[in-house]
């Protein structure tokens, strides 16, 4: 079969483009002709996931992107490349679109939409009717895997009621958080499908490929990969890098957060940089998902950073939840002994059977809903 992928394999995100890749990897292995149809508006600016059309920057906004793009040129060390360039290598050379124009529907058997955040309706903007499928002709059937609406359900009723009726176009669904796959099962009154994000479907091995180990530390540290954080949150890793008694990189993945932050940032995180991080390091700080999800592929001794009261419904609860290790969400209220304690364990032999058979289960989902 030929398969389009809608999702954002664009994004100036780790886990987001690594996502993308592990939903190719595993189609083209089923021996699926696998494309990143290309979608009307969507570039990638460096600031996380940016899902906005160039044509519709402001001129604030458009200075705040010059601004930035030739900061990380300046600030980013440790790597000969500055991030954005190394992540529009790594969307050309693993994630290639395809331009389809109005071949769309003649050219695909089926669109899967996913995964990650694409039904988080306020992030993705005016690119909601892409995302959602609603551009997608009735005659080309569609699925989603692993879609996330991100660490809350849709805001306003409008937002709600325009998901909803969404669902109505797709053949099968399935979401990333159990929590929303409750909420669609009960608000659509039919099945939603809930499934691990694609990257748990691979193991450590298949992404060896990806790998960058360049200019990583030859002495242990730990790798604290953080999203939204402040020179305090920063200032906390790094005394849990000092109980530890290991030295700490911090690469956050939000851009604006970076500058004028202490020493020991790095700038020059990409996906296969990340990978190589996850790799070689001692343990992990995280507060993403993906920094949760390849810590945990990785086995690393690993705790979740929590930046907000909302965690119980958040999507790395969701995660930890499901293998049953929300112990590793700490904050800065708990013991450092605490944590100290938790950056020693890989998760336990229990964790790996649930995640085992939840990837069993997933695969299944998605190979049964592509006939």
């Amino acid at each position: 079969m030929r398969v389009g992928i809608r999702t954002f394999h664009r994004a100036h995100n780790c886990g987001a483009m690594l996502q993308a890749w592990a939903l190719k990897t595993i189609l083209e292995r089923w021996r699926h002709i696998v494309e990143f149809p290309r979608i009307e508006g969507y570039f990638a600016p460096p600031r996380q996931y940016g899902l906005v059309s160039e044509r519709k920057l402001s001129g604030i906004r458009r200075w705040r992107r010059f601004v930035y793009e030739v900061a990380s040129k300046v600030f980013a060390v440790g790597f000969n490349n500055p991030s954005y360039d190394r992540y529009e290598w790594f969307q050309k050379k693993w994630l290639p679109e395809q331009d389809v124009g109005d071949d769309f529907a003649r050219r695909y058997d089926i669109v899967v939409l996913g995964s990650d955040q694409i039904w988080n309706l306020g992030l993705v903007g005016e690119l909601a009717p892409s995302f959602l499928g609603e551009d997608i002709p009735d005659k080309l059937p569609h699925i989603t895997y692993a879609a996330s609406c991100g660490d809350a359900l849709p805001p306003s009723s409008m937002q709600r009621r325009r998901l909803l009726s969404a669902l109505q176009g797709f053949k099968a669904v399935s979401v990333r958080e159990r929590t929303f796959a409750t909420w669609l099962s009960q608000e659509s009154n039919s099945h939603v499908e809930f499934v691990v994000d694609p990257t748990l479907l691979l193991l450590k091995d298949d992404y060896s490929q990806l790998e960058n180990i360049d200019n990583i530390p030859s002495r242990p540290y730990l790798f604290a990969y953080a999203n939204g954080i402040d020179k305090s949150a920063a200032n906390f890793f790094r005394e849990i890098a000092k109980k530890c008694r290991l030295p700490v990189i911090i690469a956050p993945t939000d851009a604006w957060t970076r500058l004028g932050l202490p020493g020991g940032m790095t700038l020059g995180i990409s996906p296969d940089s990340f990978l190589g991080f996850i790799k070689e390091c001692s343990g992990v700080i995280a507060s993403s998902f993906h920094g949760a999800a390849f810590s945990i592929i990785y086995q690393k001794p690993f705790v979740c950073y929590k930046r907000n009261r909302n965690i119980g419904q958040s999507r790395v609860w969701n995660l930890l939840n499901e293998i049953g290790e929300t112990n590793r969400l700490v904050s800065s209220n708990d013991s450092l002994n605490k944590i100290a304690s938790l950056l020693q364990s890989p998760i336990s032999l229990d964790a790996e059977q649930k995640l085992g058979n939840l990837r069993v289960r997933s695969m299944a989902w998605l190979k049964a809903n592509l006939k």
